[in-house]
């Protein structure tokens, strides 16, 4: 992957998991004093190989946490996603616009996304405005992936170096603006 890019989606397979590294990675980041919009899921305890199915995600900006997924009853079929949490979701992102945060995280590029909806206007908009965007896709969606982003150039392997080191690679948006408080320049 080139480094330079300002989106990058870790690649998730069944053995090697995000969620517990990127939260971890993106808290550190934040007491360093980072400034992150969106949402990260929350890392839960389930059975080795197993997927919590009571997903929980962290809005980065303001700390509430909301269930992802909605209980409908052991007998119901279909989206089990809850629409008041993508409401949030959404939100979140589009508020991204508007602050230039040095980050913007999308928890999963998932179904909704794979099928041309979700979050897919979101990622278009953030990426369009220089905003360096970070999602998770599992391995189940990567086909989906690199048509809607064009190529596999924006895989990360799911390992906190690789993570460390795209983070490293981006240009903070709010050190630029501290600098131009501070001598008067505008940062371009």
């Amino acid at each position: 992957m080139n480094t330079s890019t300002t989106i990058a989606a870790l690649v998730q397979t069944d053995t090697v998991r995000a969620d517990a590294m990127l939260y971890e990675a993106l808290h550190q980041r934040k007491n360093a004093g980072w400034t992150i919009r969106g949402l990260v899921s929350v890392p839960l305890a389930a059975e080795p190989g197993q997927v919590s199915k009571n997903t929980i995600v962290e809005n980065l900006h303001t700390g509430e946490r909301h269930a992802i997924m909605q209980s409908r009853g052991k007998d119901t079929r279909g989206c089990r996603l809850n629409p008041i949490a993508l409401t949030s979701a959404g939100d979140e992102l589009r508020h991204a616009l508007g602050t230039r945060p040095d980050l913007a995280v999308i928890n999963r590029f998932g179904t909704s996304e794979a099928e041309g909806g979700g979050f897919c206007a979101e990622i278009i908009d953030l990426v369009s405005a220089g905003i360096p965007l970070l999602l998770v896709v599992t391995d189940r969606y990567l086909g989906a992936w690199r048509h809607f982003i064009g190529g596999s150039d924006y895989e990360l392997p799911c390992s906190r170096p690789a993570l460390d080191a795209w983070l490293d690679s981006l240009p903070r948006q709010a050190a630029d603006e501290t600098q131009s408080l501070d001598t008067g320049i505008t940062a371009s």
